[in-house]
């Protein structure tokens, strides 16, 4: 995988589960939120030096983000295997109560989202909160679908 978004007992080289790819789903969540890299480096080990050592700036991410969703992405860069969010199921139904509630209450104050709503600190990556989140859904859908259980043949299996 990519230096920056490999879990941390991955760069350790120790046996990963889903929990690697969740890891993975925050970094994507938390950049696309920042605007930025959530772990930086020159040089492929100072990368994974970081992700190893380097405390994770929450507090970069937009005020207009909801409580849910920061809780959503400590949970899934959470370093201790044994907290991090265990199913990306989890991490489906969380963003669907986010979006829910985001359509019903508005960004801020019960007011709804418009373009105008600014997510990004500084500089000229200003962008809805939802258009931030919407990505998501794609990764939920295929969620979904990837871990259901018995629900009747995979269709590339067909012969």
């Amino acid at each position: 995988g990519t230096a920056a978004y490999m879990a941390p007992e991955q760069t350790r080289g120790k046996v990963v589960d889903r929990r690697a790819d969740i890891w993975a789903f925050g970094v994507v969540l938390y950049e696309m939120l920042t605007g930025r890299r959530a772990f930086e480096g020159e040089e492929i080990s100072e990368v994974l030096a970081a992700v190893l050592r380097h405390e994770i700036d929450f507090t970069a991410l937009p005020a207009s983000a909801p409580p849910r969703l920061r809780a959503l992405i400590q949970r899934c860069l959470d370093r201790d295997l044994k907290t991090r969010l265990r199913d990306i199921g989890e991490a489906r139904i969380a963003i669907d109560k986010i979006l829910a509630e985001w359509i019903v209450a508005g960004p801020r104050h019960g007011r709804r989202a418009d373009a105008g709503d600014d997510v990004g600190r500084g500089g000229n990556r200003k962008r809805p909160l939802l258009a931030a989140v919407s990505p998501v859904w794609p990764a939920r859908a295929v969620s979904g679908a990837r871990y259901r259980t018995n629900t009747g043949p995979y269709l590339g299996d067909r012969h």
